[in-house]
């Protein structure tokens, strides 16, 4: 009897001492996890943090803005092509697209006298910032695949060089455009893809802070040529009201593309690896 009640002191005692580790692992187990999940959503946006630090470092630093260059133009010529495609679909027609060297740009498009023809004009006007700002939400939305990236940057030259051959008129705007749009053709194509990645979450940024980083000149009460003095022209409001409502669409296109990001085939592997183990363990 001796040995029996040896034995069963020796089973009820490691009880309490499991359940103790148990709720000490439990109480550690929050800001771990917390820790994690903040690491994990580093890991997955790097490329989007690492390309929003340096055009931010670049552009409030001594000639930053010349290695920014390029994607300078890469916006305007997004935001002159929103006018210009928004002019097609208001039934009228594309004269010409000049881009600048100073970052400056020029749509040159042809309405249709109608009834509509003040609407399709606010239209058109309004097309440049806002349009930018939904190509940078959407090319967001995928800034976490691999295949949508690479096909995103081939498919973004091909449309330069397109442009290029039908619109764009100017020779600035041909001399830097038809190597920009062969550069991105041939990076998306044959760079690796991390680097094509990388590019990509550069060209998403760039477009989403055009409206951002060009507000001053909306603003700008002696720029009678903005877009936003010409909507106000035909609406009979003060200029600033409608430089504020496409800063505010801005924002909210910056918002939708951040916080509803598809998740590419990569991220959704690991995750589920990472799911795998934790439950075998």
């Amino acid at each position: 009897m001796e040995d029996s009640d040896d034995e069963q002191s020796v089973m009820i005692n490691p009880v309490p001492a499991t359940a103790t580790a148990t709720t000490n692992n439990t109480t550690n187990s929050a800001p771990t996890t917390k820790a994690g999940k903040l690491k994990e959503l580093i890991v997955k946006e790097q490329r989007l943090l690492r390309a929003i630090a340096v055009i931010v470092i670049l552009m409030n630093i001594p000639y930053g803005r010349y290695v920014l260059y390029p994607f300078i133009l890469f916006s305007t010529w997004i935001h002159e092509m929103c006018h210009g495609m928004t002019a097609l679909m208001c039934g009228g027609s594309i004269a010409s697209l000049e881009i600048f060297h100073d970052g400056s740009g020029l749509a040159t498009t042809m309405l249709v006298l109608n009834a509509m023809y003040n609407l399709n004009r606010v239209l058109v006007a309004s097309a440049g910032y806002m349009g930018t700002s939904i190509v940078g939400g959407v090319l967001l939305l995928f800034r976490k695949t691999t295949k949508v990236a690479k096909y995103g940057v081939v498919f973004i030259g091909m449309l330069i060089l397109f442009s290029c051959a039908l619109y764009v008129r100017n020779a600035f705007g041909l001399l830097t455009l038809l190597p920009m749009g062969a550069g991105l053709m041939i990076g998306g194509w044959f760079l690796p893809d991390p680097l094509v990645g990388e590019l990509y979450c550069y060209l998403a940024v760039t477009c989403c802070l055009n409206a951002v980083t060009s507000i001053q000149v909306l603003f700008d009460t002696s720029a009678v040529q903005s877009d936003a003095h010409s909507v106000a022209e035909i609406m009979l409001l003060p200029a600033g009201v409608f430089a504020f409502l496409w800063l505010i669409f801005s924002f909210i296109m910056c918002f939708l593309g951040l916080v509803y990001g598809l998740e590419g085939a990569n991220t959704n592997t690991t995750a589920t690896t990472t799911t795998e183990e934790l439950s075998v363990v």
